[in-house]
């Protein structure tokens, strides 16, 4: 025992001795081979080889879902505590690949063009010469991208509207009474409508609050004044709500003329069947007027006699209405009763047999007109 603990000692003293240590390897840790790693990675991914072409529709979709500056009911519930973020933005931070092929695709700068105000001259520079698609509604657009966008700004929302160049917008999208007011749109298109044709516009959407519809304003719009015609190239899709102007395109498909209350200032039979003659409707697939005309009680909507505008092309109608309004709106235009399918539903008011007398009206306009 003596003996082994002698030996033991010896053998400990000689691996102690500073001579006989093993050399130890100093580990000297640097960005580059990290960063190779990491490239090496990166370039190996699935995600990274994708072809733009395939990001490009990838990141549109993204857009479409995520949208702008998050503040809704709907995301504090799927994320409590968080009531606003930065969007698709985020698109732009991943890597530098993701970042090129987001500021290359112009179509993708010009369909988000209203989302961010304080950036309208970067999002006019990279959407280039493609068609804007300008939004104006209770959620769009922000104010900016970052934390303190969801502040109601006036100036800002009138600014953006002035520097918007809408002969470069293919869809305009108003639903909302922030910042100017659906007739500001509707001047604004007509006098750009003046010099030339709207060459870019495909689908106009203006809609307001009933109460906004009113005034000076609102009568003079529902005279019919040429002046404030919009005239299109290319436009094939109109709705409003609440609101009314003459609308001209050789190109017009779907027309919509909503009036939530009938209470509203509206056009007269006259007005409105010399804004059908206008319109050229001979392409009019889709028509929908709901309250469309006003005038007197029942003198003025009893019996109008014109030539009835051909619409050859009409494949879905929908009427609703006062019964002596519809009536004379299904005297002044025709449509090819094989094909059409056709929607009337009326609103009598004038005791039982008067009631009884405009349906009988309407059942024979319905069946007579081809």
């Amino acid at each position: 025992m003596r003996h082994q603990k002698s030996m033991a000692s010896k053998t400990n003293a000689a691996v102690n001795k500073p001579s006989e240590r093993r050399p130890t390897r100093a580990i000297v840790w640097t960005k580059q081979p990290v960063r190779r790693r990491v490239e090496r990675n990166t370039l190996e991914s699935s995600a990274y080889r994708l072809p733009s072409e395939i990001l490009s529709m990838i990141f549109k979709y993204t857009t479409e879902v995520a949208g702008g500056p998050v503040n809704d009911a709907r995301h504090w519930q799927l994320n409590p505590g968080r009531l606003h973020g930065p969007g698709w933005f985020v698109l732009l931070w991943v890597c530098s690949k993701w970042r090129r092929v987001l500021i290359a695709d112009a179509s993708l700068w010009a369909a988000c063009y209203s989302q961010y105000p304080k950036l309208q001259e970067t999002f006019l520079a990279r959407a280039g010469l493609v068609p804007l698609t300008y939004r104006h509604t209770a959620y769009e657009p922000r104010l900016s991208p970052y934390s303190a966008m969801f502040r109601d700004d006036d100036e800002q929302l009138a600014k953006f509207f002035f520097d918007t160049p809408f002969e470069r917008c293919s869809e305009i999208y108003v639903s909302d009474g922030r910042g100017n007011d659906v007739t500001d749109y509707i001047f604004q298109l007509s006098a750009l409508s003046i010099e030339h044709p709207l060459r870019q516009l495909r689908k106009l959407h203006l809609e307001t609050w009933p109460w906004n519809w009113s005034g000076g304003i609102a009568s003079m719009l529902c005279q019919g004044r040429d002046a404030c015609t919009i005239i299109g190239e290319q436009l094939e899709d109109v709705y409003f709500e609440n609101c009314w102007t003459i609308v001209s395109s050789p190109m017009l498909k779907r027309l919509a003329s909503v009036f939530k209350t009938n209470q509203l200032t509206r056009p007269t039979i006259h007005v409105f069947y010399r804004a059908m003659k206008v319109m050229c409707g001979n392409t009019l697939t889709h028509l929908e007027l709901t309250n469309p005309i006003g005038g007197s009680y029942r003198d003025d909507v009893r019996q109008y006699t014109a030539d009835p505008i051909a619409l050859p092309s009409l494949t879905h109608m929908s009427l609703l209405g006062y019964a002596p309004y519809i009536a004379n709106i299904l005297r002044i235009i025709t449509w090819p009763t094989d094909s059409t399918k056709l929607k009337v539903k009326t609103i009598v008011g004038d005791g039982p047999q008067q009631s009884f007398l405009d349906e009988e009206d309407i059942l024979s306009l319905c069946c007579s007109r081809s």
